[in-house]
């Protein structure tokens, strides 16, 4: 490099424009995540560490520039009430994640974003802790892995517009109860993937210790008469996809509709945030994994054994992929699973 240019370095930002007015940047778009994360403007600017009227006016001016509204005031007990992204907002961030990934797929990623140089393996996937283990002994084993926890949705979006090599999923078709193939056939990806490996997990309700409770039906009973606060993962989530289904199911059965369940509005990005939650008091019961359940010490009841799956592209190969496949064998799961609790081996 030419000597005089030694103190110079290249960034990539996303910015987003409305009729050519900058709108949105990474700073603007990391306090609308945190908004949506904490369901509070001030407490996403304590959060941040700024104050909460520099979050105040950044809003304001986006809302007066496009004249719609960015967040909304949501009523309501513990649980209930607080601030929301709108529609709209919820949109601004979904365009700055997908620019986001399209920006870490091209290798352009700025200082504030640091991602694998040139990965060899790109796997985009839902929270899950034994695909975080075997990422990291892929890792481990040398291989240059990006790893984005988008959820299952997005993931299998990713994979459609070929963002990512390899895809892992848990979407439940309530229609022909099953797991991921529905999904796959939707996006006609059905015949252009290939199985790489998958597992069972054990998914729970899990609520905190001083409450008090008989069997599934009373909890889903206490959930829909808004008595209890329920933590719940983000839109487009395997686990959101499930609980969801779970409460039309249920509110069928029972004869009630879903106008008095709480908490659904927060929406937390992984499974130890539901945990989390709970363990805060800020929800009374979450839908999750049995192995997040015992690592907080929460009590739990069993709901179903979930499907988790991860498919790749057959267009796309590496070692990397052959590596993942064999972790992913039953044989190798089986040792890896050897102590965990709420996983299961698919034979």
């Amino acid at each position: 490099m030419d000597k005089d240019l030694k103190e110079f370095a290249v960034k990539y930002d996303i910015i987003i424009e409305y009729n050519g007015i900058k709108i949105l940047d990474p700073k603007v778009a990391t306090i609308l995540k945190a908004i949506k994360e904490k369901g509070s403007i001030l407490s996403a600017a304590k959060t941040l560490g700024i104050p909460f009227s520099y979050v105040y006016d950044i809003i304001a001016r986006i809302e007066r520039l496009t004249g719609k509204k960015v967040v909304e005031s949501k009523r309501g007990g513990r649980g209930g009430g607080g601030t929301v992204l709108t529609e709209f907002g919820e949109k601004l961030v979904s365009m700055y994640e997908i620019a986001l990934v399209k920006l870490k797929e091209n290798g352009l990623s700025n200082a504030l974003y640091q991602v694998a140089e040139d990965p060899e393996l790109v796997v985009a996937h839902s929270h899950d802790p034994l695909l975080s283990m075997m990422l990291s002994k892929l890792s481990e084993d040398g291989y240059n892995i990006q790893s984005i926890c988008a959820g299952s949705e997005k993931a299998l979006a990713m994979l459609s517009l070929e963002l990512a090599d390899v895809a892992c999923l848990h979407l439940y078709d309530p229609e022909t109860q099953t797991y991921n193939r529905t999904y796959l056939e939707k996006l006609w990806l059905i015949n252009d993937v290939e199985y790489i490996g998958g597992y069972y997990r054990e998914v729970v309700f899990a609520y905190r210790s001083s409450l008090h409770v008989h069997d599934l039906d009373e909890l889903l009973r206490r959930i829909l008469s808004g008595e209890l606060v329920v933590a719940s993962r983000n839109k487009g989530s395997g686990t959101r996809v499930f609980l969801e289904s779970i409460l039309i199911s249920y509110a069928k059965k029972f004869g009630v509709d879903l106008s008095k369940v709480r908490g659904l509005s927060r929406e937390i990005e992984n499974h130890n945030g539901i945990a989390k939650d709970i363990l805060r008091d800020e929800a009374d019961v979450g839908l999750t994994l049995r192995y997040t359940a015992e690592k907080y010490g929460l009590k739990y009841i069993h709901v179903t054994w979930e499907l988790y799956e991860c498919y790749a592209l057959k267009t796309h190969t590496s070692k990397g992929i052959d590596r993942l496949r064999e972790l992913m064998s039953p044989s190798m799961l089986a040792k890896l699973i050897d102590g965990i609790p709420g996983y299961r081996v698919k034979l």
